[in-house]
């Protein structure tokens, strides 16, 4: 959902699950943004970057005790734009209300807002008694154990246990047994014990609703500020004179039990507990509240009479202090406060706002002409403008006896009138009376919107009666371009727009962007209005910018009756759009079979191709419009015709998967081997889509079956095979053997298919070739072989195989020396020791072409080692011994003895007998041995001594080999391997 509302009880967890939830998306990308108002929404959100994604945060969005009427105004009227800005981009809304609020009959008309809550107390989410328990050990730890569990039903549990938790001195079993009783005790200690400046702090806080300033407590401030600060010290008994700086002092001391610092302000530290202390000191101190508290507490904290809906904590007036109450709401009217007063909770009783009005009648003249000529000091309008809104009809008279002059004066906010007001929500007879009063019907807000299109929108069709009758202008369309009859279309008033025609409204005025009423009446399917637009000769051939005509739009959208009112009074069938695409285009697209039929039908063009060339067909195939395809093809479709990509409708249904329309298409003659302008046929962009789903092999088989052509290849020449060996379908693989596909086809930079599925590592694939002769040793234009690649990929149970079957790695003539170092240097030991057999067999033509390469690349060490760690074989180190000599006379043997650890070493003095050939190559043997093998290890005495001495048959050949045999012990000496000796028996 693009709109959520967590909604609950004070102190369910709202606030912080909705923070919660942000985090979260924050992680996923979102741009988090809280906003108090729909405005700022509007406001903040960019359509120049459409893809941006951005969260919208709302702490109770409209009211925070009692429904805001303002603030329920303001989302009200812009909710279709907030809709729209959610349902089209990747906006997200998320928004915390309470749930008394939530639940004001009112708010049913904010239904966008309603579609998905989130109720904190529902039984699918509220929290289970295991949550709670664990919920009390986080904030309680080892005392969790003594809440009664019968406590846990209360709605603010984790709130409780917060609270709980800030105050040690609190008896946990006594607090959740009764929370209000505990904080009322602690307050009277406060009294009783003489705190009455600490007290004061509290109560304080209350008289300012819940925003008391730090700067009203430290320096100068106004008259009014001082006097309720002077009211309240007496009212809570506190020595006249106290600095105010004693009460800051105060409130610092309460911080975390009661009060925390919020900017530059003291609030209570949660408004739960702000509702608990307004409840107390409305009872110990009413009249001190209703002198002094601030208008706004006035207006949602008090209740002319308790019904089943109210707040358990709001306070109830007495009888005795009604006159007061209403006297203090006419004194904050005198202050310009005039919002405060109309949004009074009370005034929604008819009783209480008759006691009102009668003390309103009974004040000096002059003072109430005053007050009905007042304008809300923050810009919220006049007092008719809130009674208009009210639809209180005895107040609207009373404002308009006692002030006329305001009669077309408007909202600052959205440049609103009373009028516009009164039409907006029917109020017939205030209409009646703001009219006989000389007020402006033609009068716009801000959006310039009139009284008649308010009515005709809104669809009360007396009030546009009585508009029109009054001269109202009919075509009015202004900035919007949206005439009255064009709205009433959209919403389908049908009264209203019969109304309009008869008072010749222009029935083909289009607005901004080309939507007409003909448009907007089939697009929002009013079969009634679409009718009686025809019958007064509106224009059915008529589209918008974007070339769409209302039977276009109907079939769209899948409004039948109006397709068949359409087609019956002759609009045009075969009208395309800006992009070529005709009704029966969007009616094939969307998949409305009975649509396409009508049109069929009533002779539309069956192959009337978009501007990309795809047809009605095409699209049908693309979809997977079953029925449809069947319709169309009945009745001629060509089943060749092509997009100017080359895509034939059995092209897509290949790519797409779409068994059973390939089927109908196979059957009615498609060019199986019709390819797009890169080569691929349908039989390959089966093959290349098969890993998705079961349907696509069964494609392949049938294409097959029918003798597509298995070996033709795209423009670079890869064949179907190819692409199946390097997606790693086996299946396909097997099908496209089975049917004798060129196994060794490459593509046009030399890769086999066996090369492909070995660089992939599909090792099924690869055994499967292998098993039916591919060629194992085809190397690719740049001379990889299959083996390198995938020794380069390390894909070791590949290699075991192609080794197995005597793959050559010295094929690779370009790479070899790369493809050894890539080998010698891989961290799968194993792996080196299976190419043993393929070089030593291929090992006179590896030496003949890299003699070179061996001496002077950067490979060397990795190379020569290898080479030593594998050729245990006398007549390898022979070839190796008896190549020419360098300058100094050193043999390669030498060069490579002087890279090679301490094993190849040892295998060299074991097995060869030709050493003595040169002294100089027998002394760097044994030192470059015994030298290389200080690098490799530690154990190096251990491991010589075993490997030379394990088998002692070999000992005395080892020391009957030359004279120089010194020179191993003066170097095994030199070097410190004493235990080289040990064992040793001599003869």
């Amino acid at each position: 959902n693009g709109c959520v509302v967590v909604t609950g009880s004070s102190g369910t967890g709202k606030s912080s699950l909705v923070r919660h939830v942000a985090l979260r998306m924050q992680d996923e990308g979102y741009d988090i943004l809280p906003v108090t108002n729909p405005k700022e929404i509007i406001k903040w959100y960019d359509p120049t970057c459409p893809s941006k994604k951005i969260l919208f945060v709302v702490d109770d969005f409209c009211g925070t005790y009692t429904i805001n009427h303002m603030k329920f105004e303001n989302w009200k009227n812009l909710m279709e734009k907030i809709k729209t800005l959610i349902e089209k981009k990747p906006v997200k809304l998320i928004m915390s209300c309470r749930l008394q609020v939530y639940k004001d009959e009112k708010m049913k008309s904010l239904s966008f807002y309603q579609s998905c809550e989130c109720n904190l107390l529902s039984k699918d989410i509220c929290l289970s008694i295991k949550e709670k328990y664990s919920i009390a050990e986080f904030y309680l730890k080892t005392n969790a154990y003594k809440i009664n569990t019968s406590y846990y039903t209360f709605d603010c549990f984790p709130l409780l246990c917060r609270l709980c938790s800030k105050n040690i001195n609190l008896s946990i079993a006594d607090f959740f047994k009764s929370p209000y009783t505990v904080y009322k005790e602690e307050i009277d200690k406060l009294k009783t014990e003489g705190a009455h400046v600490k007290y004061c702090a509290l109560a304080l806080c209350v008289i300012f609703n819940n925003r008391l300033k730090e700067k009203w407590l430290t320096k100068d401030v106004d008259k009014e500020i001082k006097t309720i600060i002077k009211n309240t010290y007496e009212a809570c008994k506190v020595v006249k004179g106290t600095s105010r700086l004693v009460i800051r002092d105060e409130l610092d001391s309460l911080t975390y039990t009661f009060i925390r610092r919020d900017g530059d302000s003291y609030r209570t530290i949660h408004d739960k507990l702000f509702d608990f202390l307004a409840f107390y000191f409305g009872s110990v101190m009413i009249q001190c509240l209703i002198k002094n508290a601030s208008s706004h507490f006035i207006r949602e904290r008090f209740l002319f009479e308790k019904n089943r809906n109210s707040d358990e904590y709001v306070i109830i007036i007495p009888k005795r202090d009604l006159q007061m109450y209403i006297d203090r709401i006419i004194d904050d009217w005198s202050r310009g406060n005039i919002q405060d007063v109309y949004c009074n909770i009370n005034m929604d009783n008819p009783i209480f706002r008759h006691r009102f009005l009668v003390c309103l009648k009974g004040l000096e003249i002059s003072q109430q002409k005053q007050l009905a000529s007042l304008y809300d000091r923050n810009n919220y309008g006049t007092p008719l403008i809130h009674c208009c809104f009210k639809g209180d009809i005895d107040m609207v008279t009373w404002c308009l006896h006692h002030c006329t002059s305001n009669v077309n004066q408007c909202r600052e906010s959205d440049g609103a009138s009373p009028m516009i007001i009164a039409c907006q929500d029917g109020h017939t007879e205030i209409v009646q009376m703001l009219i006989k009063n000389k007020a402006n019907i033609d009068k716009c807000d801000d959006k310039v919107v009139s009284p008649l299109h308010i009515a005709c929108w809104k669809g009360h069709s007396v009030i546009v009666q009585m508009l029109i009758d009054n001269e109202a202008d009919i075509n009015n369309y202004r900035s919007t371009e949206k005439s009255p009859l064009f709205i009433a279309c959209q919403e389908g008033h049908t009264e209203i727009v019969q109304l309009l025609i008869n008072y010749k409204a222009d029935i083909d005025k289009s607005s901004f962007n080309g939507l007409f009423p003909l448009y907007v009446a089939c697009e929002n399917r009013h079969a009634e209005v679409v009718q009686m637009l025809i019958d007064n000769k509106a224009d059915i051939r008529k589209c918008n910018d974007k070339e769409a005509s209302p039977l276009y739009i109907a079939c769209e959208k899948k409004h039948t009756n109006i397709v068949q009112i359409l087609i019956r009074n002759k609009a045009d069938i075969n009208k395309s759009t800006y992009t070529g695409a005709s009704p029966l285009y969007i009616a094939c697209q969307k998949g409305h079979t009975e649509i396409v039929q009508m049109l069929i039908n009533n002779n539309a063009d069956i192959d009337n191709c978009t501007y990309t060339g795809s047809s009605p067909l095409f699209i049908a195939c693309e979809k997977r419009h079953t029925e449809i395809v069947q319709i169309l093809i009945k009745n001629k479709a060509d089943v060749n015709r092509s997009t100017y990509t080359g895509a034939s409708p059995l092209y897509i249904a290949c790519q797409k998967g779409h068994t059973k329309i390939v089927q109908m298409l196979i059957n009615s003659k498609a060019d199986l081997n019709k390819c797009i302008y890169n080569g691929i046929s349908p039989l390959f962009i089966a093959y290349q889509n098969s890993h998705n789903a079961n349907g696509y092999t069964k494609i392949v088989q049938m294409l097959i079956n029918l003798k597509a052509d298995i070996n033709k290849c795209t423009n670079t020449k890869e064949s179907p095979l190819f692409i199946a060996c390097q997606e790693g379908h086996t299946e396909i693989v097997q099908i496209l053997i089975y049917n004798k596909t060129d196994i060794n086809k490459c593509r046009d930079t030399g890769e086999s298919p066996l090369f492909i599925a070995c660089q992939e590592g599909h090792t099924e694939v690869v055994r499967l070739l292998i098993s039916n002769k591919a060629d194992i040793n085809k190397c690719r234009d740049t001379g990889e072989s299959s083996l390198f690649i995938a020794y380069q990929e390390g894909h070791t149970e590949i290699v075991k195989m192609l080794i197995n079957n005597k793959a050559n790695i010295l094929k690779s003539s370009r790479e070899t020396p790369k493809c050894i170092h890539i080998i010698a240097t891989n961290n799968k030991e194993h792996l080196p020791r299976l190419l043993t057999y393929s070089i030593y067999n291929n090992l006179n033509a590896f030496l003949t072409a890299h003699n070179s390469f061996l001496v002077n690349s950067h490979y060397y060490k990795t190379c020569h080692g290898f080479f030593g760690l594998g050729f245990i074989r006398q007549r390898v180190y022979q070839r190796l011994i008896t190549k020419p000599r360098t300058q100094d006379g050193a043999t390669l043997l030498s060069q490579i003895c002087s890279r090679l650890d301490i094993h190849v070493g040892l295998h060299f003095l074991w097995r060869c007998e030709y050493i003595n050939t040169c002294c100089s190559d027998y002394t760097v043997l044994c030192l470059s041995m015994l030298y290389c093998y200080t690098i490799v290890s530690n154990k190096g005495e251990v491991v010589i001594r075993t490997l030379l001495f394990d088998d002692n048959s070999k000992i005395p050949f080892f020391f009957g080999l030359n004279k120089s045999l010194d020179v191993i012990f003066f170097s095994a000496f030199s070097f410190g391997y004493v235990a080289l000796f040990r064992d040793v028996k001599l003869d």
